[in-house]
């Protein structure tokens, strides 16, 4: 990948901002990077202040950097820089894998990059000379960039040609400018590349959008993909100057010249490559037979410089000053002198350089002028802050003396009104004082009449029947109240708004939501929300601390159910008590419970009140009482039983057995004194179980009711807090009914006949270990196969319907299995056997431990 560096704190922090990809040697651009790598679309550079001192050189501000990683390599992590990701940069530079982008010589993979810059006149570019150019449009370095550009290497676009690297520079007016050719003896040479008409992909875009570039061009090459050439910028004129300053003191002919030329090729200037070597001979002997002149006046030239300049450093610096004016007077020298040209073009390089400083001098004159009218502005702008200070002080004076004059005349008409409204409180006083008079008498009769009441109220008090009149009324009273109250609370459900998603969509989206807390294999989420839509009581079974309570603390909360009590309209509707809205109850099951009493709580005959240790208990039954009355069935309601069988779940459970199987107009519970519940579909059961000494066995019975999951193993389980899990997740309520239809029964049963012999095999072989497999177990487990095959992604050679039978023989037969003895020994033996033959590797996985346990008791084999 490639990306630009930002770097903090002496290269000690460092940002890299993806620009794009590499696949198989072809670029893709990242276009979504701030959803990518949020919040500023940038990675931290982990461990940087860990480099070595030559590797930290390679971070530079600005550069561009070629990185090889995946996504899946970065890590979380909340920096002040708000990035969300990190990358171990010291484990990378270790490997010898980051690589300056504009020197990655690597043939597969990357590409080099540079930013792009273009001459400010294209027309008049002379590549033999400094180039001013424009960066993003402007000729200077925007104040946002300056830390990032400056330095830079980079390639000047000319004529669909891409010239350099070339190191980008500023003069002393802050102008940009680039320096093809360098003041080393290999000068002259410029590498050069264009775009290839036959390669497959175009190697030069451009990248923007990111925060910290605004529109900055780039350019990716690639040796694969660009013609690359080498071109030699050095002019006819230049290469005359050179050889007269390397040519011996010796006669000139051409072919003296020639020899000598052979003879010294070797030189710095000449030797730049075979190919440029030949070139630059064969354009300076062309040159030199066109415009040489005869021998003798060579020598004499050359002769009355060297005397001139001798003289002049000796004792008559003025000699070469007349013999030069003398030269540069005489025509006819001038046209057979073949240094013509090149002290023209000394003269219009001076001349252009004259007209630069000039220039620099106006534009500089220019300046001045502005600051001094910006100076002259400040000092009027000054004095006319001053005079309008002065006239708003005199305003202010003016506006006093008139609220003065204002103030005065109220003051009189207040004085008036004061004396009206004097005179009407005492005429009103009087009639007050008459009223009083008045309202004394009348009191006295009232008094006399209570007393005459309380005397009567005294002497009914102590009958029973009056008693027990004045109860019921307030009951009724409480009673009308709250069922007021909650079909308010109803109608507030129905226009609260409830997740659309629904199918596979639906179940993606729950996965993704409970994988960020727990690692677990995305089938076991499916297989849990399968479960639960299918069952009224779905028992999470495992040890201690494996995390069953958090995994159905997790389950309620990413559903939604913890949600509903952020609403605004929450906090009258539920009397202050916000969190009686939400719809999911943990429980905590007790040792001793015998009844559903200690469950829900019990009709108090003597306050004629229903009593309840939680009061989010009744409060829930009573909820989903005034749901079912009026149809509403768009919101789950799950209870949680933790360390359920703590006591015997026959017991305390045991009106709930009775409608485990349907939930329809007829599901009610009674709760003493013609009071009952009705119990809608939309109410589930969780139930957390542990497998020791202080617990209780669960009965055939209620195993033929349930199923029963068993955690996978997992690494680490990290426990979340309610609070934590409260302001973590903020997700819509789902609609039951989208979540019935996703993961729920289906009206009809079609299994292929390959799961249905295997149904029919697995049937037989428990019955030969006294398992008696019920119509309604076999049903439930058709269903499950032909919901859950739907939405499991199988694998290892197992079809889906295969991977689902699978999951429905662990947690609905092996339940079953309890017995002793080596002939039920063998009987496992013989079904784990036929397991593995099958490819049901989860079921047989289990089995293999059950008889593993059993051997270690004295041939005893159970589930639990």
């Amino acid at each position: 990948m490639t990306g630009l560096l930002r770097c903090f704190n002496s290269s000690t922090i460092c940002n890299f901002y993806p620009l794009c990809r590499w696949n198989n040697g072809l670029p893709s651009k990242i276009e979504n990077a701030k959803e990518l790598y949020p919040e500023m679309a940038n990675i931290l550079l982990g461990d940087a202040n860990r480099v070595g001192r030559k590797e930290r050189l390679t971070l530079a501000n600005g550069i561009l950097l070629n990185i090889p990683f995946e996504d899946s390599e970065l890590e979380s992590t909340f920096f002040e820089n708000k990035s969300k990701f990190t990358l171990d940069i010291y484990s990378l530079f270790a490997k010898k894998e980051v690589r300056n982008a504009a020197f990655d010589d690597r043939e597969n993979g990357y590409w080099q990059a540079f930013y792009i810059v273009e001459p400010v006149d294209p027309e008049s570019v002379s590549l033999d000379k400094k180039i001013e150019i424009k960066l993003d449009g402007l000729t200077y370095i925007r104040p946002e960039l300056s830390d990032l550009a400056r330095g830079q290497f980079v390639v000047l676009k000319l004529n669909n040609k891409y010239y350099g690297p070339l190191s980008l520079k500023e003069d002393a007016l802050k102008r940009l400018y680039v320096a093809p050719l360098t003041s080393s003896e290999n000068r002259g040479i410029v590498d050069c590349f264009e775009e290839r008409l036959d390669a497959p992909v175009s190697p030069i875009f451009k990248v923007e959008g990111i925060n910290v570039l605004v529109n900055l061009k780039m350019i990716f090459t690639n040796p694969l993909l660009v013609r690359k050439t080498t071109v030699d910028m050095v002019s006819d004129e230049a290469l005359v100057k050179e050889f007269i300053r390397k040519i011996p003191r010796a006669n000139g002919t051409p072919e003296v010249i020639s020899r000598w030329m052979l003879d010294n090729l070797n030189n710095g200037f000449f030797d730049s490559g075979s190919v440029i070597t030949k070139q630059r001979a064969l354009r300076l002997l062309k040159y030199l037979q066109l415009n040489l002149p005869e021998s003798r006046q060579i020598e004499q030239i050359v002769e009355m410089i060297s005397s001139a300049m001798s003289s002049a450093a000796k004792r008559k610096p003025e000699l070469f000053e007349e013999i030069y004016k003398r030269v540069i007077t005489d025509q006819d020298v001038l046209k057979s002198l073949p240094a013509h040209k090149l002290i023209m073009e000394d003269l219009k390089e001076l001349e252009d350089k004259r007209e630069d400083l000039q220039r620099q001098i106006s534009e500089l004159e220019h300046r001045k002028k502005d600051k001094e009218r910006e100076a002259a502005n400040k000092r009027r702008k000054s004095e006319l802050e001053k005079e309008i200070e002065l006239l708003e002080s005199r305003l202010e004076d003016l506006k006093e003396i008139k609220d003065i004059r204002k103030a005065r005349d109220d003051e009189r008409g207040e004085l008036v009104r004061i004396r009206k409204e004097v005179r009407l409180a005492n005429e009103e006083l009087a009639q007050v004082k008459k009223e009083r008079e008045d309202f004394d008498t009348q009191l006295e009769g009232f008094n006399k009449k209570i007393n005459e009441t309380v005397r009567t109220v005294a002497d009914l008090a102590f009958d029973g029947q009056v008693t027990a009149k004045i109860m019921a009324a307030a009951n009724r009273w409480n009673d009308e109240r709250n069922t007021e109250a909650t079909r308010n609370r109803v109608n507030f459900l129905k226009q609260i708004k409830k997740s659309s998603l629904t199918g596979r969509a639906l179940n993606d989206e729950l996965i993704k939501r409970l994988s960020r807390f727990r690692k677990y294999d995305p089938n076991e989420f499916s297989n849990m929300f399968v479960c639960i839509a299918q069952n009224f009581l779905t028992v999470f079974s495992g040890t201690p601390g494996s995390g069953k309570t958090s995994m159905c603390n997790l389950i309620a909360v990413n559903l939604g159910l913890n949600s509903i009590a952020k609403e605004q309209e929450v906090t009258a509707l539920w009397n202050e008590q916000r969190e009686l809205a939400n719809r999911y109850v943990p429980v905590s099951v007790e040792k001793g419970w015998t009844s559903k009493r200690d469950l829900i709580g019990y009709y108090n005959p003597l306050t004629r009140r229903f009593e309840s240790q939680d009061l989010h208990r009744i409060e829930c039954f009573r909820q989903l009482d005034a749901e079912c009355g009026v149809g509403f069935q768009e919101l789950p309601y799950f209870i949680l039983l933790d360390e359920a069988n703590l006591s015997p779940m026959e017991y305390y459970f045991a009106d709930f057995m009775n409608i485990c199987d349907v939930r329809d107009s007829f599901s009610y519970i009674s709760l003493g004194n013609n009071m009952s519940f009705k119990i809608p579909d939309t109410l589930r059961f969780l139930a957390t179980i542990n497998n020791d000494h202080t617990t209780e066995n669960l009965s055939p019975r209620l195993i033929d009711r349930a199923w029963i999951i068993t955690l996978p193993d997992t690494d680490s389980v990290t426990e979340h807090s309610s609070s934590e899990m409260y302001e973590a997740t903020d997700f819509e309520p789902i609609n039951w009914q989208n979540f019935l239809a996703t993961f729920g029964k289906t009206s009809s049963v079609n299994l292929s006949g390959s799961v249905t012999e295997l149904l029919q095999t697995a049937k037989s072989m428990f019955n030969n270990l006294g398992v008696q497999v019920s119509p309604r177990t076999q049903f439930s487990m058709a269903n499950f196969i032909q919901t859950s095959s739907a939405l499991m992604k199988s694998g290892d050679g197992q079809s889906s319907e295969q991977l689902s039978l699978d999951y429905a023989i662990a947690q609905k037969l092996l339940p079953t299995i309890n017995g002793v003895g080596e002939g039920y020994k063998e009987q496992l033996n013989e079904l784990q056997y036929w397991l593995s033959d099958t490819k049901l590797t989860k079921s047989a996985g289990i089995l293999e431990q059950i008889i593993s346990q059993g051997e270690s008791r004295m041939d005893y084999f159970g589930y639990f």
